[in-house]
């Protein structure tokens, strides 16, 4: 992890993960950083995170639909 610090005063944190080759994406690291509001309560204003770059029919945010028959239908995620 690192500290994001803006005018000396740490503004929030980043987290780097890394991966080996593997079948469900090809980054080998994403990394997410957490911004928080100038207050000292540590309250998370937002977070950002790096794109996911999915490899062919691996991607497990898109919902896929399986014809069963004529009329049933089913949606796995």
């Amino acid at each position: 992890s690192e500290n994001i610090f803006e005018d000396g005063s740490p503004r929030g944190f980043k987290l780097d993960f890394k991966f080996g080759t593997n079948p469900f994406f090809s980054n080998a690291v994403l990394t997410k950083t957490y911004y928080m509001l100038p207050e000292d309560d540590g309250v998370l204003e937002k977070a950002e995170g790096t794109k996911i770059e999915w490899q062919a029919g691996k991607d497990v945010t898109v919902k896929v639909r399986v014809r069963w028959g004529v009329w049933s239908w089913r949606a796995y995620t």
